[in-house]
């Protein structure tokens, strides 16, 4: 029998699909909720009811937990699930579930106002005997009168959060006061709760957490431990399981202590533990997640069990049916957040659209849980994770292996994305050997970024450009016909040259002469011979000089395009293609006036400084851009007085919108 009969999804994207899964597997309806940009989402279309929120703010749509109970009532839903972010963690949903009679799937209503509120969580913890970060709370001016006795650097959390949101180190008093107020701003932009506490910020610590989950009936079991110290700004990008950090004494230990916080308030749901350990494995509480995380599958990769079926079973009443010894680590799994972001960019969001995309193949061993099969619009109003993907093994070793061949057979066209940071992380040696801590990106984001660089230079610019073309004029016409459009372009003889662009270098290809499937050519002075093996929608297999290629290959326009080649993802454009899908703009920005002040990412202004005739000094913080729960702090470059004022807070602004103009004085 199932647990419920019909279950409201509070949430989108990935996680919605990932729930709808199970859902079906265990034979109970799936209804969602969604919003004007989620129209043509797969989670809509996964679901088997799909009810579209009347709501002119996309955001909001997933918010308002009122009229998502009341939606859940109306569609006689019996159970509720909140996914992860969103309302996942909201006292007050869970709270009106338990007074509408819906079932609230995760724990009771005080169990999330107590881990939710990190003050609270941290009473709770001492009295389990677990150990905290020396630290301070309390209101900012609380914080404040004690600043000259804490033990820098220190860290500003959120007390109402979690994910990373709302999170400043301060490596000294003057940083301290003035992170303070932004910390405070961020988490109440992102969590509706200002308060904020501070504590000891470790520089080499790791990130251990540990997978929980209790019944009604004060069974507690955990999942063991996940490795997740690869961060960037505080939010998590790789995650493992089992860590390699830890012996199994330690393990233990922890794994213990997590149980012990379960039960000093009776907690029934699967949850999740946090802790920072130090070089000699002593470990510290940091918080606890009241929900499903973002990386459980490689909990469920090394244990087997279905966390999601699990939550579901404890929420309905029933009994843990498990055993704390019939729960085993086999094996080992990584999982990657694949993001919309530039990394080369301080890890600007990216939104917008992709034009191109092309998963993985998924087996027993390798899983994509992803928001999107195809090519779609990355909206900039939510969280910038497109996708996981799990790689699992039987060693660590092999897991890296793994999942490099994996995150090489990942195709994301149009936007910026982490995939070639993640590559870079895995084929560095200090990664490998699990030389590594929360600090690892921050400290050697240089060092991956020059790794990155040097083997984007390695790579003769001409080859991508050479095997472009070919895919570009030799391409199918249509999917009735496979004509060979080298052939029907009469502007194209012997001797033809052709001009293009790879990132910003200009190339060009000679073609001397086409005979017997053969292209002699030269590009800057190297003599090629080249045959096209295969070419279909998409993909072209190529022999250049006796060496073979096997790329996908995308064009966005006609003659503009992205291919993947040796791991990287290349833009290349052919630059005898003009046609109007293709703005081409009279002046280039570079070329402007240096007093415009441009923004650097699309996304919505949320904070202005500055008024016109305003007198700045250079490095004063003049307006803040937010895109995808990122704030993004643009600064004066110069002295001088503001001018042409485009913006008010409020204002939303595409990549490159001039904001405002700084005269020199």
């Amino acid at each position: 029998m199932a647990y419920f009969k019909r279950v409201l999804i509070a949430n989108r994207g990935e996680i919605a699909v990932r729930i709808i899964k199970t859902l079906r597997k265990l034979e109970i309806e799936s209804v969602v909720l969604y919003s004007n940009i989620d129209n043509d989402a797969d989670f809509v279309k996964e679901a088997d009811i799909s009810f579209k929120m009347d709501s002119n703010n996309s955001l909001d749509a997933y918010l308002d937990f009122h009229k998502i109970v009341d939606i859940a009532k109306e569609l006689n839903c019996d159970g509720i699930h909140p996914g992860y972010g969103f309302l996942s963690e909201s006292a007050d949903f869970a709270k009106a579930c338990e007074l509408e009679g819906v079932v609230f799937i995760g724990p009771s209503s005080l169990a999330i106002r107590i881990m939710g509120n990190k003050n609270m969580a941290r009473d709770y913890a001492l009295k389990s005997g677990l150990q905290l970060p020396s630290g301070v709370k309390g209101s900012i001016e609380e914080i404040i009168s004690k600043a000259d006795s804490l033990d820098y650097p220190v860290l500003i959390k959120a007390a109402a959060g979690g994910g990373g949101k709302g999170m400043r180190i301060a490596n000294s008093k003057d940083e301290l006061l003035k992170s303070l107020p932004i910390a405070s701003r961020e988490a109440l932009s992102y969590f509706g709760n200002g308060e904020v506490y501070v504590e000891k910020y470790f520089n080499k610590a790791r990130h251990i957490e540990v997978q929980v989950l209790g019944d009604h009936h004060d069974n507690y079991v955990h999942f063991y431990e996940r490795e997740c110290s690869i961060q960037r700004r505080y939010q998590k990008i790789i995650e493992e399981s089992p860590s390699i950090s830890i012996s199994e004494d330690t393990r233990k230990e922890i794994c213990d202590a997590a149980i012990a916080i379960c039960k000093s308030i009776r907690y029934y749901s699967l949850g999740t533990v946090e802790f920072l350990m130090d070089e000699n494995e002593k470990f510290y509480f940091m918080e606890m997640n009241t929900r499903v995380q973002v990386e459980h599958p490689v909990t469920e990769m090394v244990t087997g069990f279905d966390l999601i079926d699990l939550q579901l079973m404890v929420a309905s009443g029933k009994r843990l049916n498990i055993k704390q010894d019939e729960i085993l680590q086999r094996g080992h799994a990584i999982e990657c957040r694949v993001y919309a972001e530039d990394p080369l960019n301080n890890f600007v969001p990216s939104p917008g659209d992709i034009y191109f995309y092309k998963a993985p193949q998924t087996s027993t061993d390798v899983r994509i849980d992803s928001s999107i099969s195809s090519p779609s619009f990355v909206s900039g109003d939510f969280d910038p994770m497109i996708s996981k993907v799990i790689a699992y093994a039987e060693d660590r070793v092999t897991a890296i292996e793994k999942m490099k061949r994996v995150i090489n057979d990942y195709h994301i066209y149009g936007i910026e994305t982490n995939l070639y940071y993640l590559k870079t992380i895995l084929k560095d040696r200090d990664f490998i050997d699990n030389r590594i801590s929360t600090n690892y990106c921050n400290e050697g984001h240089n060092s991956l970024i020059a790794s990155y660089n040097n083997e984007r230079k390695s790579l003769p610019t001409c080859i991508p450009f050479l095997i472009f073309s070919l895919y570009s004029l030799n391409k199918p016409v249509s999917t009735a016909q496979y004509n060979n459009v080298w052939h029907s372009l009469k502007g194209f003889k012997d001797n033809s040259q052709l001009k293009g662009r790879v990132w910003d270098e200009e190339l060009f290809l000679t073609f001397f002469t086409y005979q017997n499937d053969f292209y002699y050519l030269n590009t800057h002075g190297l003599d090629v011979k080249a045959k096209i093996n295969t070419i279909r929608d998409n993909y072209i297999e190529v022999v250049i000089n006796d060496h073979s290629f096997k790329v996908v290959v995308a064009e966005q326009y006609e003659g503009k395009g992205c291919l993947s080649l040796e791991g990287l993802f290349i833009p290349v454009e052919r630059c005898d293609v003009l046609h109007d899908e293709l703005e081409y703009l009279s002046d280039d920005l570079s070329n402007q006036d240096s007093n415009i002040v441009l923004s650097p990412m699309p996304g919505k202004v949320i904070k202005l400084n500055v008024s016109e005739g305003d007198k700045v000094k250079k490095g004063d913080l003049i307006l803040i851009v937010e895109a995808m729960k990122m704030e993004n702090n643009v600064y004066a470059h110069c002295d001088g007085v503001i001018s042409d004022l485009n913006v008010k807070e409020t204002t939303l602004v595409d990549a490159n919108t001039p904001l405002l103009s700084i005269t020199e004085k």
